[in-house]
């Protein structure tokens, strides 16, 4: 922190760096006019203007004592420094408000502005306070004349000094609103963060334990990186007698909504996919009940078409006594390695949930049923792993690609191929936004 204002003050003459100033100056050229460089400066940096055109600047307590005033250079008054000092903490220490704002920056560090008038020597004159934090003691301040200027017809002085007040005046207090409706939105947004990050620890609390995972499906991995702070995809697995289960979901969007969904899918997965109905129905089977108690719960109507929630997923159930796996997916494949080679298995082209209600005779999900070896390996993985834009060329990572990244890699052991798979990820994506959460599940037939 500065030692005193006169520090602050010098900071007018390096507050722009060297691209600000080419592109502030090429601008100005282009305008053509000293009076565009002046509106430009305010444009591109408000705070620099403020220090660069201020009358004055001072220290002021908490409770409205001024301090180290200081007059810009060609600032004219008819009042002394001695009087415009004890005008100022004459005014300042009975406005309540000011007092308000002043205690205000102090306490959180956050730069505002006040409007004020002040009289001296008969003369009223509206004055723009810049109120800026300078130690937990004393905020520092910097005072702008924005008064209409008394002006003269061929006075090109004054002429600059109407353009720059008037344009100060209207804009200024535009600054003013704006700055007291961002702190409103500030402390929205930090409510808003304060919940979702609650929501998360519940959605992970809800959620399957990966540990818990790993002693059922003892070589395996789970690549699970939420676009935010909630997540609309999730796992799901259990283990019954000789049958193992697991699920992979993707719930219809991501973030907020996409968890609402994901939370209310999970619960219905502990319904429908309980040991009576697991133990004498095909996966299929299980994918269409689903299906119905999802759009039954979000109360779809046949005549609705705007509600379309609802999930896709891949469904395994394991016999590990005849080392047979079921799959039925639902927009999902199943990626199987055995013996070196690949095989893929598609799911249907369908939906759990969305607006299809009652259409029972489109819900009729096939089953696969697949014969393994005690090496054979197995990944299930939601859209966002393959829709991620990135690349020299900005182009979806896609099928193509995360079928070599298995065919390379299967042989290694999972926990590796986990380290792989999310560099890669992070490669592919480079500078890129993540545009949707990301789920593998990778396990080698090992129980």
């Amino acid at each position: 922190m500065a030692k005193s204002i006169e520090e602050f003050l010098q900071q007018t003459k390096t507050f722009f760096d060297k691209t600000e100033r080419r592109g502030i100056i090429k601008g100005c050229r282009m305008g053509g006019n000293d009076n565009l460089f002046v509106y430009r400066l305010y444009k591109e940096r408000y705070e620099s203007v403020i220090r660069l055109f201020a009358d004055y600047a001072f220290l002021c307590t908490a409770n409205g004592k001024i301090k180290e005033l200081h007059f810009a250079q060609d600032f004219k008054s008819k009042a002394s420094e001695i009087l415009v000092e004890d005008v100022l903490n004459e005014t300042l220490h009975k406005d309540q408000e000011f007092l308000k704002e002043a205690r205000d920056t102090i306490r959180s560090k956050i730069r505002t502005t006040f409007p004020i008038t002040i009289l001296i020597q008969g003369e009223r004159r509206l004055y723009e306070f810049v109120i800026d934090y300078f130690d937990d003691e004393t905020a520092l301040i910097f005072g702008k004349n924005i008064s209409e200027p008394l002006l003269t017809e061929n006075s090109s002085e004054s002429y600059m000094t109407e353009l720059i007040n008037s344009r100060f005046a209207q804009t200024i207090h535009e600054k003013h609103s704006l700055a007291k409706e961002n702190v409103k939105l500030s402390s929205i947004n930090r409510d808003l963060l304060d919940s979702i990050t609650y929501a998360r620890k519940i959605q992970r609390a809800i959620f399957p334990d990966i540990q818990d995972f790993k002693q059922v499906f003892h070589d395996s991995f789970i690549l699970f990186q939420p676009r935010d702070l909630v997540s609309g995809d999730l796992y799901w697995f259990d283990n019954y007698e000789d049958t193992k289960v697991i699920a992979v979901v993707d719930c219809t969007g991501h973030g907020v909504p996409g968890a609402f969904i994901a939370v209310l899918s999970y619960s219905l997965l502990n319904k429908i996919l309980s040991e009576n109905n697991v133990m004498f129905k095909q996966p299929s089977e299980l994918l269409s009940e689903l299906h119905f108690e999802l759009t039954r719960v979000l109360n779809h109507d046949k005549e609705l078409s705007e509600i379309s929630d609802g999930m896709d997923i891949g469904l395994c159930l394991i016999n590990n006594n005849h080392n047979i796996l079921y799959f039925s997916g639902a927009f999902h494949n199943l990626y199987h390695v055995s013996q070196g080679v690949l095989q893929i298995y598609k799911g249907d082209k369908l939906s759990v949930g969305g607006n299809n209600y009652g259409k029972k005779e489109l819900f009729r999900f096939t089953t696969t049923m697949i014969e393994y070896n005690n090496d054979d390996v197995f990944y299930l993985t939601t859209d966002g792993y393959l829709d991620q834009f990135g690349g020299d060329r900005d182009k979806r990572f896609l099928n193509r690609r995360f079928r070599s990244m298995i065919e390379q890699n299967f042989a290694r052991p999972m926990v590796e191929q986990k380290e792989l798979f999310l560099s890669q990820y992070e490669e592919w994506r480079g500078e890129n936004d993540q545009i949707d959460d990301v789920l593998i599940v990778g396990f080698r037939c090992r129980f």
